[in-house]
Order: structure tokens, then C-alpha cells, then sequence
């Protein structure tokens, strides 16, 4: 059984400890990609892209075999409905994914 990978895809640091300390309970290995085309080479079951970011390319990811989770700061209809087009699978507010980490991922994985 391969061992469960996230990868974060954010410049904002806040995010990336706050998900970093939420992970200490549940052991995914975490990787930061750089950029979006750096996601073949990690292999990630889930990943998590900060939709508010303007320097990644957030609506241009070649999805293939992963859970895509976008993130914002605020709910904001026009993005959510980009990011859907766009192929996401679960949308929401940082503040939200932070404070309901464990049970999310727990579901994600055992679905």
C-alpha cells in the first residue's frame, strides 16, 4: 500500500504551517510544489491549491488521479464556480479546511 501524500500549493505561509500542524494527527506526508507543474513528479492522492494566489496558475492543473481541494480566503461565488469548471473536487475557505482538517481528510480517505 503506497503511503497517502498531500501536496500544498500556496505562498502564503500562515496556510502552510496551519496545515502543517493540523497534519501532526494524521501523517500524511506533506510536499510544497512550487508551482503546478511540479505535481506529476510528487505523486499526491490529495492536493490543496490557494485560489486567491495570483502567482499559480490555480485553473490550469492537469488533474490525473488525485483529490483537488481548492481553498480561499473568503467564499466567493465566481471563483467557486471557476474552480469547479475547472475540475475541483471539494471547495473551501482556509479558515474551514484549518479548523476541520482531521475529519476531512479522514472522509477523504476512506471514501
Amino acid at each position: 500500500m503506497r503511503k497517502n501524500k498531500l501536496a500544498i500549493i500556496s505562498n502564503e505561509s500562515d496556510l502552510c504551517m496551519n496545515i502543517t500542524h493540523s497534519n501532526s494527527t494524521v501523517g500524511l506526508d506533506l510536499f510544497f510544489p512550487n508551482n503546478t507543474d511540479e505535481l506529476n513528479t510528487v505523486n499526491a492522492n490529495i492536493v490543496v491549491v490557494d485560489l486567491n494566489d495570483k502567482t499559480i496558475s490555480a485553473f490550469n492543473i492537469n488533474k490525473s488521479g488525485f483529490i483537488l481541494i481548492g481553498v480561499m480566503n473568503r467564499l466567493n461565488k465566481h471563483i467557486e464556480r471557476k474552480a469547479r469548471e475547472s475540475g475541483y473536487d471539494i471547495i473551501f475557505t482556509k479558515s474551514m479546511l484549518i479548523k476541520n482538517y482531521k475529519t476531512i481528510i479522514n472522509q477523504i480517505l476512506n471514501a
